[in-house]
């Protein structure tokens, strides 16, 4: 019977928190407070943690994709030239 009843409790307890999640604005504050500890988790990690890593690596790759997109849009601005002079 104890256990049937912690199961109970257990059970509402996780449906009364996956409510919270999916509800709107309820929601949208608890994964911002989430995000939030994540983000000063990951700061308090040394640079050489895996993830640290990974993003540092995401924000060069985006910084390398601007530059690329930016030489593309000035040599498509330029006129195409055929054969010499």
């Amino acid at each position: 019977m104890r256990r049937i009843l912690i199961l109970a409790v257990l059970s509402a307890a996780v449906l009364v928190v996956r409510r919270k999640l999916s509800s709107g604005a309820g929601g949208a504050a608890m994964a911002q407070r989430v995000a939030e500890r994540c983000e000063r988790m990951m700061a308090t990690m040394p640079a050489s943690f895996p993830p640290n890593r990974m993003l540092a690596d995401l924000e060069a790759i985006n910084q390398r994709t601007a530059r690329i997109l930016e030489v593309l849009q000035v040599g498509m601005e330029e006129p195409v030239r055929f054969g010499h002079g």
